[in-house]
């Protein structure tokens, strides 16, 4: 039957995992039509944000519930799969979301199958960049076994996977680190005149004195510049290659048992362990370690009940448990005893690392966080019904979901260790507050246990694809969700009622766990249970209008069936993982005091080592995102085996969450002590609720050619065009934004002054593969009779290929103003002129004179628009060659040789943006998405019976 979906499966996306040396699925998902990806590999598709699309395998989810998005690593080794397929458009009543990646495995057959196989990557054969002193070392390798077949024949089945990755390698790192002589006190390169600030005299030449206990931070959190720069702050001082070690071992396993003519029942089991560890982004921390357990188990029971009616029950369990851990963290206690700090929680048993920053400076982060466990899972039960009825194919079904998450309670980078902001304010430069240690905040966090959410999701769907013509089909279906949202089971959720200015705990029990300390600093503040304030103990109501319709249409024209057209409408309802209810996590039941300094009679309110003398509720009718999609296409059959394709695919999302501080005083002239008590809230500083509140915009065209498999040939072409418009990615969006938006909204007036280009959907793609088998050899054109010897020299040669051209990235300044809430808020400057270069270079990629930084009294912010930078373009091609050997029987022996980039062009990474920092348009790395990094050569060798 004709429909009105359009996808991409493996069937067509097999030359990609040929043509690239890269085995995971999602990466070869990167070059279907309409998909894009941003730094951190995440993609959009058809202009949906990564959170927004679906990834399930046989049938039941792997989404990640702490964050959204899918847990990668649960899907099978590409062994295992059978089809993967690319929904972007038209997904019918049965999905939930308008985009979709689904993954069937692979099922035993009566004939025995297997193969055996290593991949393997190494440096000698790699390109270095220009970043790079020397080339980064690497040993690859991949390697598994295959194996598929009856365990009774026509009635049960088995196929199986091994695969395991060994892959020791190192990174370049380019880096910021104070100078040495900055870390002397020597800072007499800086051309403003600083200051004592105890005294108010100049230091001469200014050469800054060493608080002690900088002393001993420098010397335990900063490493030492090792590059000749001087005290430049404009260009990396600090390269080096850091050594890290990434192993994987992962078991797909599956059965397929025939009860009957009738019924049939599927099991299968993914097991995978995934391994990284190695030096720390800052090597001071020592080395990291990453751990994820992953598992998933289905069951499937298909039963046909009779003529034209099939049903089909899946159940399933998908698990992912992370740890996270490094070696500073065991010793962070002690450090921080040495330092002798006051103030400070009982850091007994705690691990983590202090976070100092630096306001308009660009130096390495002293902390990557707490160590941390993480638990993602899902439990989950469907059931559909299919009945076929003349020109009607009728389905119906339910699809339950049981989620679930643990996480410790973080709020900062430094958390229980503090995190310490200098900006300048008292000596006249950052690192020279530091020096003297005088800080111009000081916070902490501590935090109580670990959170344990958790909520049952129910669906209810039916559709119908009427055929009225042979040359007619009509897709039309409703879908309703119903999410409510999370409990957390060790009552720590926390809200704020906006209306009231009361904070809102889940019930009594919830209540007791309130500290004292939190209690007493909110004198004017109520605390009301949930029953109370008229709402559940989730503390969010429940969206109950998820009524969701889909509409598509497909039309063959003319006589000749070479021409179809195809069309819909479709409504769809973003589900809201872990981020968002993670916002009301601890936030009354943890103590996060912020301390501002301010001179006193002897001085400093806060100095070393005195350091010590924010909330994240939700809006309580926070609605799922809703997303509206519509498309119209042209398909033609050219003969020849060739097609091709136009579509024009338009969304439009609305209520995406973003973060408003529903205590900002309003914008004046007068700055923001003289008005701090005309703040709502006058207990509280920042109060950074999640809402709904931003929308998007996404108008694309594609054009597609496709010559199917014929005559050892086979290619596929296609380009889009497109326009992403949207305010969900705050004030100077990054990459894509997870489920919980931006971290704080500038404006009170909400996200619209943040409205322009998303970042990382290109104006322009164009992605090429082909495969060509050589027409040499035994079984092909030429030497179909050739002798062995001679075939084994010439014949079964192929060579496979895909070509990416993309504009570049659109990109937008900023700068850091340390705001008197105690954030480091980062927003736009004004903009005088054009910021991109004609002939734009790796040292001065933008314009700097095209930007101000605005004063803080005019009331306003700077007026420079979203994504008024272009960045660097991308232009790859990656190509490999392979030669298969027929041996006895039907066992093949196959090699190739992968090369990703193979011409080893060069793809600039993204330019420094923070137009107060020496480095504004700088780049320092090469792009590493895309397989645009220099260029690797991957060989491999199969066995196949």
């Amino acid at each position: 039957i004709e429909n009105s979906k359009s996808g991409d499966d493996i069937n067509r996306l097999a030359l990609n995992f040929r043509a690239t040396n890269n085995t995971s699925p999602i990466v070869v998902a990167t070059l279907a039509p309409g998909v894009q990806q941003d730094t951190q590999g995440r993609i959009s598709l058809a202009g949906n944000m990564p959170y927004m699309t679906s990834f399930s395998v046989d049938g039941v989810s792997v989404q990640n519930t702490r964050g959204g998005g899918p847990s990668r690593d649960l899907l099978p080794s590409v062994e295992s799969i059978e089809e993967f397929k690319v929904t972007a458009v038209g997904n019918n009543a049965e999905y939930m979301q308008a985009t979709d990646v689904t993954t069937t495995t692979k099922a035993g057959t009566n004939t025995l199958r297997g193969s055996a196989f290593w991949f393997n990557q190494n440096s000698r054969f790699a390109s270095i960049d220009r970043f790079a002193q020397t080339k980064p070392k690497v040993n690859a390798n991949t390697a598994g076994v295959t194996a598929g077949g009856p365990i009774v024949r026509n009635r049960t089945f088995f196929s199986a996977t091994y695969e395991g990755v060994r892959r020791p390698f190192e990174t370049t790192r380019t880096q910021i680190v104070p100078p040495d002589a900055f870390r002397q006190g020597d800072l007499s390169s800086v051309k403003k005149q600083l200051v004592n600030p105890f005294t108010g005299a100049p230091y001469p030449n200014n050469q800054v004195p060493i608080n002690p206990i900088a002393a001993k931070v420098i010397d335990q959190l900063f490493p030492r510049q090792n590059q000749a720069t001087g005290a430049a702050l404009n260009r990396p001082n600090l390269v080096y290659n850091a050594s890290l070690d990434f192993t994987v071992d992962g078991v797909d396993a599956r059965i397929d048992h025939a009860l009957s003519g009738t019924e049939r029942l599927i099991g299968r089991f993914t097991v995978k362990n995934r391994d990284e560890s190695g030096a720390a982004t800052n090597p001071k921390i020592g080395d990291q370690s990453t751990r994820n357990e992953l598992r998933q188990v289905v069951v499937i029971g298909n039963s046909i009940l009779g003529s034209g009616l099939l049903n089909e029950a899946r159940g399933g369990i998908s698990r992912q448990v992370d740890t996270f851990d490094y070696d500073f963290a065991g010793n962070a206690t002690a450090f921080m005893r040495d330092l002798g700090f006051t103030g400070l929680p009982d850091l007994t048993g705690v691990g983590g690392a202090p976070s100092f920053e630096f306001v308009g400076e660009d130096y390495i982060s002293t902390t990557p966080g707490k160590p941390r466990l993480v638990l993602s899972n899902v439990v989950q039960f469907n059931d559909a019904l299919t009945w076929v009825k003349g020109r009607h194919t009728v389905k119906g079904g339910f699809d339950f979901q049981y989620i679930e998450y643990k996480d410790i309670v973080s709020f900062f980078d430094g958390d229980d260790f503090g995190g310490y902001v200098f900006r300048g304010d008292y000596t006249g430069n950052p690192w020279s507050d530091f020096l003297t240690g005088v800080p111009f905040s000081t916070r902490y966090a501590y935090g109580p246990i670990p959170t344990n959410p958790y909520t049952n999701w129910w669906a209810f769907y039916l559709q119908d694809a009427w055929r009225p013509t042979a040359k007619l089909t009509i897709d039309y279906g409703l879908r309703y969700d119903l999410r409510p949202p999370m409990k957390d089971r060790t009552n720590q959720l926390g809200n704020f009622d906006r209306n009231t200015g009361s904070v809102v705990v889940p019930n009594a029990e919830a209540l007791a766990l309130v500290p004292a300390a939190v209690r007493a600093s909110l004198p004017h503040t109520p605390f009301v249970l949930a029953k109370d304030a008229g709402l559940p103990e989730a503390l969010r109501q429940t969206d109950k209008n998820n009524v969701n319709p889909r509409l598509g249409v497909a039309w063959r024209p003319f006589a000749d069936n070479r021409t179809v057209i195809r069309g819909g409408i479709g409504m769809y309802t973003v589900p809201l993982y872990g981020s968002i209810n993670y916002s009301l996590v601890a936030t009354v039941t943890s103590d996060v005091p912020v301390f501002f300094n301010q001179r006193t009679p002897g001085g400093f309110a806060i100095t070393f080592p005195n350091v010590f003398p924010a909330a994240l509720p939700n809006q309580f009718d926070l609605r799922d995102p809703r997303t509206t999609q519509w498309s119209l296409t042209l398909e033609r059959d050219l003969g020849g085996n060739t097609g091709v394709r136009v579509s024009y695919i338009g969304n439009k999302t609305t209520d995406i969450i973003v973060s408003p501080d529903l205590n900002q005083i309003r914008p004046n002239t007068q700055g923001y002590a003289a008005l701090v008590n005309t703040r709502p809230f006058q207990d509280w500083n920042v109060v950074a609720s999640r809402d709904n509140g931003a929308h998007s915009r996404y108008d694309g065209l594609q054009s597609e050619i496709t010559r199917r498999f014929s005559k050892g040939f086979t290619l596929d072409a296609s380009y889009t065009l497109a326009r992403q418009l949207s305010d969900a990615a705050g004030a100077v969006p990054g990459d894509f934004p997870a489920e919980n938006g931006p971290s704080l909204l500038n404006s009170f007036r909400g996200p619209d002054d943040d409205y322009g280009p998303m970042p990382f959907t290109r104006r322009h793609r164009f992605v090429g593969t082909f495969l060509y088998q050589l027409p040499f050899g035994r079984g092909r054109t030429f030497g179909g009779s050739m002798g062995r010897g001679l075939d084994l020299l010439a014949g079964g040669w192929d060579v496979a290929g895909v070509a990416l051209l993309q504009s570049g990235p659109f990109l937008t300044p900023s700068f850091a103003s340390g705001d008197p809430r105690g954030f480091t808020s980062t927003t736009r400057p004004d903009q005088t002129g054009d910021g991109n270069l004609a002939d734009p270079t790796v040292d001065r990629f933008f314009d700097r004179s095209a930007f101000v930084i605005p004063a803080n009294n005019i009331g306003r912010f700077g007026n420079a628009a979203v994504g008024s930078l272009i960045g660097p373009k991308t232009k790859v091609f990656s190509m490999t060659v392979g030669k298969s050997v027929s041996l006895a029987g039907t066992s093949r022996l196959r090699f190739e040789a992968a090369f990703s980039n193979l011409f080893n062009t060069e793809n600039l990474g993204l330019p420094n943006r923070s137009v107060q920092s020496a480095q504004f348009g700088l780049i320092t790395a090469t792009q590493t998405v895309d397989q645009a990094a220099p260029r690797t050569v991957q060989f491999s060798l199969r066995y196949s019976f």
